[in-house]
């Protein structure tokens, strides 16, 4: 058969097209699937924040040091404390932590312990206020609490006795200590005052150590192939329901995290409001 040798340059150059499309759309794809990772990445490292590496995800317990070395997330040390993990800070700084039992009704935890949790109660018994001069009322303020991470400095914030400074109107204020009746933090402080465990150094956790070490902890468990859990969850104990964390809000409000699903709520009233309390301490 004859062909006309323009009409053989057409076909060949339609070839060539076809190779150069198929390439094309190959490359494309491989291109949106590895960006398409990379979105997921970095929206999970935005999401999270800190790294929780204590929940019991895989089945393989974390490795931990000090008072929990060797042992799993949930163990109980002598009937006291209970082993919770380790957190990452979003500076690369990892924490070991430990929590107080479930059902705990005083500071030495002899009552309770080991049940669910019962300690309910507002944020602070007041919003936090002052009478600069010159004024008659005294104007709300907040207490500077309101780290996302370090429930730690969070707590020593709202527990000082010491008078407060302010500057207001062009000038420094000092005011009367107002903080000790921040009653979530308080009563964190009085299980360290009490030496809960062989331990003087406990606290209200942060946002973030309340839903990444507690919550999670409480919730995550070790599943099979059919999606159904195999072992208990880690931490138990808590109320469904919702937990007061250090973190302020502003001047009136606080943020907890709902144990039934996880959710965070951050303008709810620090005083006409009753949440959960739970106490950490981290090494």
């Amino acid at each position: 058969m004859f062909v006309p040798m323009g009409l053989i340059g057409q076909y060949s150059n339609k070839n060539v097209n076809t190779m150069a499309h198929h390439k094309f759309f190959i490359f494309f794809c491989v291109f949106i699937t590895l960006f398409s990772w990379t979105i997921r990445i970095s929206y999970a490292t935005v999401i999270r924040g800190g790294q929780l590496t204590g929940a019991v995800i895989s089945g393989t317990a974390p490795t931990l040091t000090g008072p929990c070395v060797g042992q799993a997330v949930g163990y109980q040390i002598a009937s006291g404390p209970i082993c919770a993990g380790t957190y990452t800070y979003g500076t690369g700084k990892e924490w070991n932590y430990m929590v107080t039992p479930g059902g705990c009704q005083d500071s030495n935890c002899t009552i309770g312990n080991g049940g669910v949790d019962n300690q309910h109660m507002a944020w602070a018994s007041h919003n936090m206020t002052y009478t600069p001069p010159n004024l008659i009322s005294g104007h709300s303020v907040t207490t500077g609490a309101d780290d996302y991470e370090d429930g730690k400095s969070n707590t020593l914030i709202l527990t000082v006795t010491t008078p407060k400074t302010t500057f207001d109107n062009g000038q420094y204020v000092t005011s009367p200590p107002y903080y000790i009746d921040t009653k979530a933090a308080q009563w964190c402080t009085a299980m360290g005052a009490s030496n809960y465990g062989g331990y003087n150094d406990w606290y209200l956790p942060s946002l973030a150590e309340l839903f990444y070490v507690l919550y999670l902890n409480s919730t995550l468990c070790v599943t099979n192939s059919y999606g159904t859990c195999n072992s208990p969850h880690p931490l138990t104990g808590f109320a469904s329901s919702l937990y007061w964390s250090s973190t302020e809000s502003n001047t009136v409000s606080a943020r907890r995290v709902n144990f039934t699903n996880g959710s965070q709520n951050n303008s709810v009233s620090k005083t006409n409001t009753n949440a959960y309390v739970r106490c950490v301490r981290r090494y």
